[in-house]
């Protein structure tokens, strides 16, 4: 009966020393400046199992999907260590609208 004591305060003890170490290190995080260059806008058709280019210019409002890609010099700096840079815009987007096109304009 003095084993099952013993044994319950080792295995308390392992458990606190595991819970309370940590193996991942705090890497101080390194913003790198871009500019933005341009914008991209896709429209693509939802209607399959996957989108997909459309290949008629008539796309259903249910399965309509648009793609907006901003473009930027992020790949064009000097190689650092890449796991820890964060890429942050000088400028920054301030403000993005989309106007609908519909038939009676």
């Amino acid at each position: 009966m003095k084993k099952h004591p013993l044994l319950l305060f080792f295995l308390l003890i392992f458990l606190i020393t595991t819970s309370t170490t940590c193996e991942n290190y705090d890497y101080e995080e390194t913003y790198v400046p871009c500019t933005l260059t341009g914008v991209e806008v896709y429209s693509w058709d939802n209607a399959g199992a996957e989108p997909q280019v459309p290949i008629e210019q008539k796309i259903k409002k249910e399965t309509y999907l648009l793609k907006i890609r901003l473009l930027s010099n992020a790949g064009t700096q000097p190689k650092q260590d890449i796991t820890n840079n964060t890429y942050k815009l000088k400028d920054g987007i301030v403000k993005i609208n989309i106007y609908k096109r519909t038939s009676e304009q």
